[in-house]
Formats: C-alpha cells, sequence, structure tokens
C-alpha cells in the first residue's frame, strides 16, 4: 500500500525549484479526469473527482514532501505554459522509481499532464501511465 502511495504522490506534476515555477493556478473548485494504464491493483482505470484546491500550493507542497524523502529532480520549461520533469525516487524495498511528467497549463484555469512512472520489480519492469486533465469550474471557500 505505501508503494502505491509513493507512485501517485510521485507522478503528480511538481515543481523542482524556484528557478523553474510552475504557471500560477488559481484557487478555486477543480475538476480533474485521470486514465491509469498500468500500475498497482486498485488503482481504477479512469476517474473524475471535483475539489477546493490551490494547485499552485499543492505542487510546492508536494515538491517539499518528496525532496525530505530524497527523491531528486530534472526539469525542464519549454516555455511559459509547459515543463517536462523527471523524478527519481527510492523506494523503501530498495527499486527506483522514476516517473517522467510532461504538463501544460492553459492559462491559469486548466491544465493536462501525461505522467509514465517506471520501476524495476525484480526481473521485471512496471510501468505506469497517466493522463489527467483539470480544469477550474467555479469559486469555492478554502479550509485553512
Amino acid at each position: 500500500m505505501a508503494k502505491a502511495a509513493l507512485i501517485l504522490t510521485c507522478a503528480t506534476p511538481i515543481p523542482s525549484d524556484a528557478e523553474t515555477v510552475f504557471p500560477p493556478l488559481k484557487q478555486g473548485l477543480w475538476e480533474y479526469q485521470r486514465s491509469f494504464k498500468g500500475g498497482p491493483e486498485g488503482i481504477a482505470a479512469q476517474s473524475s473527482y471535483r475539489r477546493c484546491a490551490n494547485p499552485s500550493k499543492d505542487f510546492e507542497r508536494q515538491s517539499s514532501v518528496l525532496a525530505k524523502a530524497g527523491c531528486t529532480f530534472r526539469f525542464a520549461k519549454a516555455d511559459q505554459e509547459t515543463v517536462d520533469r523527471t523524478a527519481t525516487c527510492k523506494v523503501s524495498d530498495g527499486s527506483t522509481l522514476v516517473t517522467r511528467t510532461w504538463l501544460r497549463a492553459g492559462g491559469n484555469s486548466q491544465f493536462s499532464a501525461r505522467i509514465e512512472s517506471g520501476e524495476m520489480l525484480g526481473n521485471a519492469p512496471s510501468t505506469t501511465v497517466e493522463e489527467l486533465k483539470a480544469k477550474r469550474i467555479g469559486d469555492c471557500r478554502m479550509d485553512s
């Protein structure tokens, strides 16, 4: 179960440092649509949900958590709205998880991402591909 949480957390698009900031996204009610291929058992192939969020702050928080866990990042910006990020994380069982994210913002109210995660499990490679589309659909009140 811990490995599934790491894969999902690592697969989220995350800026790596102050020089490569993802375009600011507005706080509000966001709708997310995800599709998965491969990965841990129990993850739905497709899902959608809505939540009150500030995606830019979420990315910053997740970056800090992953960096403290020992993940390293390689980050490149194609332009102001397009990001290519690779995260390398050591998992507690000794394997290495490499996640590459291609992320494209559409202004401050939508983004899409393709996330490819790969890991060696014994002698067999394991790959997960996630497609994510998110858009801001309204205002909401954030809890502190």
